[in-house]
C-alpha cells in the first residue's frame, strides 16, 4: 500500500488470491473522527478458468473402441474445481461426463465409446474453486461408421428382422 496524505491506494500489486485485509474508513468533518473498523474483506477471485489444447486421440473409427478425449484446463486463481466434456451425438443427443485429472499436469481426460455412427461434437466446460465458470466450443469431430452396427434409434420406421429357423 501507498499512503498519501492520509488516503491509502490498493492495487492489484499488493493483492493476493485468498488474502485477508481490514478495511477502516475515517471520514473528516470539520475535524478528523476516529477510525472505524468497517469490515473484514477477502480478496477473490474474479478471473475464470482457461481452456485449451483439445484433442482427440483419434479422429474416426469403424468400431466400437473408445478413443481419449483431452483439455487442458488453468486457474492461476482459486484452482481447477471441474471440468466436464459434453457430446452431441450424430442423434441429436447430448451426454456430459466429468473429465479425469491426468496426474499433476493441467490435461484432462475421458475416454468415450462412440454408440452412434455419424459425426459427434464436443464442447468443454471448467468451473474454478470460487465459482467462475470458462466455455470452450471445440471444432474437434470424431466419425464413426461401424458397417457392424445396428443403427435403429431416432430413424422414424421399425426395424425388419427376419429369422430362418429349421426343425
Amino acid at each position: 500500500t501507498t499512503s498519501l496524505d492520509n488516503k491509502t491506494i490498493i492495487t492489484s500489486g499488493n493483492l493476493t488470491y485468498d488474502d485477508n485485509w481490514t478495511v477502516s474508513l475515517r471520514a473528516k468533518d470539520s475535524e478528523w473522527g476516529s477510525w472505524k473498523n468497517s469490515s473484514t474483506v477477502t480478496i477473490g477471485d474474479g478471473t475464470p478458468p482457461t481452456l485449451s489444447n483439445d484433442s482427440l486421440s483419434r479422429t474416426e473409427g469403424s468400431e466400437e473402441i473408445p478413443f481419449t478425449i483431452t483439455v487442458t484446463a488453468t486457474d492461476t486463481g482459486s484452482g481447477i474445481a471441474s471440468v466436464t466434456v459434453e457430446i452431441h451425438s450424430p442423434k441429436d443427443i447430448y451426454y456430459n461426463f466429468t473429465m479425469i485429472r491426468v496426474g499433476t499436469t493441467n490435461n484432462y481426460e475421458y475416454n468415450y465409446t462412440p454408440g452412434y455412427n455419424g459425426v459427434h461434437n464436443f464442447k468443454f466446460y471448467s468451473t474454478d474453486n470460487a465459482g467462475n465458470n470458462a466455455t470452450l466450443n471445440s471444432t474437434l469431430e470424431y466419425t464413426h461408421t461401424d458397417t457392424t452396427f445396428l443403427d435403429i434409434g431416432g430413424g422414424g420406421g421399425s426395424p425388419t428382422i427376419i429369422m430362418n429357423n429349421t426343425c
